[in-house]
């Protein structure tokens, strides 16, 4: 076998609960190739393995890592093949782990629609999640110490309530507390800075994260071999995010950096905390800008913590159009627990049109939840029907209506109501299927 060669094959497809799971083999120190990391791939069932879950970047995928799976030679992502050498040095070969990059055949399309129907399963059944934030740097130690002593200064009635903390920051002196002081003089105190690089990580930026967060029942956080509370963390994204002071230096010390995503996550913990599930285009404005790989798992990501979903909304065979017009009608009606009574506002601030300049060809009365945050002035301020209707105690809301028959001379549009829209969304599969049928798009 050559060197660097990846000749891993993975056995037979998944069926029905099946996951893999990696074992780590125990690190020879003094056999040949000492330095490879060696995995064994077992299949199990989902609903009797007992194992941890991987939350991580998959990073820069085109310089990867050889190992040896199974006998054989394989190519990983390096942040994944850093975190697999920390779950082995802390002294846990002998526990399977989930990693969707390596216990999911990512080229096999059924194989991958299944495993990602079951990705809230699978986090949710983990005896703990593993979020990697990276190899530990100079200053993290601090940074870490001083997030968690600043969450146990914070009232234990307060941690969790986002409207509570957020109307106490004013109050919260660092020194008063016994933290070192953001500023000093005209500098940054660097273990705040710090404390910012940690909070900037990409995991924070990538939408999967989100399930796999708040779907766990024992998040860990672990940057190299230190472990920080997931709880404290979140925490202090929120400080930082709503405190003005933290907030400027925070600017000041990465001004490149302009979307702060680790408040964005701790915002969706505590909606998720505090509510359960949300419609999927209200979790999808919260992480408005957060990335994945695919495009469809902008939606795909989502689906395990969103309200109503068929398990076959999840299905990597379907085009983004389709998947996308079905969320869209979703944003426009709302549903019978979160009516939507503002589309026009929707579509005001999250036209579709810049998706055009990337090659993404949807209809263009889709709002855009692909793209990231908007800047500028919200065209809805100009038009809020929010507003008028509060003004105007007439003001008629708007019917959203649909084209059903191309061919049909009259083409009279048919009214689609919030009470009508089934979330098995077999009207709106009707729709689509006659959309393609047409092979031209319909708009609303």
């Amino acid at each position: 076998m050559a060197y660097n060669e990846d000749s891993f094959r993975y056995n037979s497809p998944l069926h029905s609960r099946q996951i893999r799971l990696l074992f780590i083999e125990p690190h020879d120190y003094h056999g040949p190739d000492s330095s490879l990391l060696r995995v064994k791939l077992v299949e199990e069932n989902l609903d009797t393995a007992v194992f941890d879950a991987l939350s991580y970047v998959w990073g820069d995928q085109a310089n990867k890592v050889y190992i040896i799976c199974n006998g054989k030679g394989h190519n990983i992502g390096q942040n994944l093949h850093a975190a697999l050498i920390e779950y082995r040095n802390r002294g846990q070969p002998g526990r399977g782990l989930w990693a969707d990059a390596i216990c999911i055949n990512q080229r096999d399309v059924k194989e991958k629609t299944n495993q990602v129907q079951m990705m809230g399963d699978i986090y949710s059944a983990a005896s703990g999640t593993i979020i990697w934030l990276g190899p530990l740097e100079v200053g993290d130690v601090e940074a870490i110490r001083l997030a968690e002593l600043a969450y146990m200064k914070c009232p234990e009635d307060l941690r969790y309530e986002q409207e509570g903390t957020r109307h106490d920051l004013p109050l919260f002196n660092c020194s008063d507390q016994g933290l070192p002081e953001v500023f000093r003089g005209y500098t940054i105190h660097p273990t705040w800075t710090n404390l910012f690089k940690i909070l900037l990580h990409p995991w924070f930026s990538r939408v999967w994260i989100v399930q796999e967060l708040l779907l766990s029942r024992n998040p860990q956080m672990w940057r190299g071999g230190s472990s920080i509370s997931a709880a404290a963390l979140l925490w202090m994204a929120n400080q930082v995010g709503g405190h003005l002071e933290l907030k400027a230096a925070k600017q000041l010390s990465y001004p490149k950096i302009y979307t702060f995503y680790a408040q964005n996550i701790a915002l969706c913990h505590y909606q998720f905390q505090k509510g359960g599930l949300n419609p999927l285009w209200v979790n999808m404005s919260t992480t408005m800008g957060m990335e994945a790989t695919e495009i469809l798992d902008r939606f795909f990501a989502l689906a395990g913590i969103s309200e109503g979903l068929p398990v076959d909304f999840i299905n990597y065979t379907r085009t983004l159009e389709e998947v996308a017009s079905q969320v869209g009608l979703m944003t426009l009606l709302g549903s019978p627990k979160h009516p939507m009574t503002d589309g026009l506002d929707l579509l005001a601030d999250l036209p579709s049109l810049c998706l055009r300049s990337r090659q993404i060809r949807i209809p263009t009365w889709i709002p855009d939840h692909l793209s990231g945050p908007k800047t500028g002035l919200r065209i809805s301020s100009l038009y809020s029907t929010s507003r008028l209707r509060s003004e105007h105690q007439y003001f008629p809301n708007p019917e959203l209506q649909i084209i059903t028959n191309a061919e049909d001379s009259n083409r009279i549009p048919q009214p689609l109501t919030s009470s009508e829209f089934p979330y098995r969304y077999s009207r709106v599969r009707d729709f689509l299927k006659r959309q393609t049928e047409a092979k031209s798009p319909h708009y609303v």
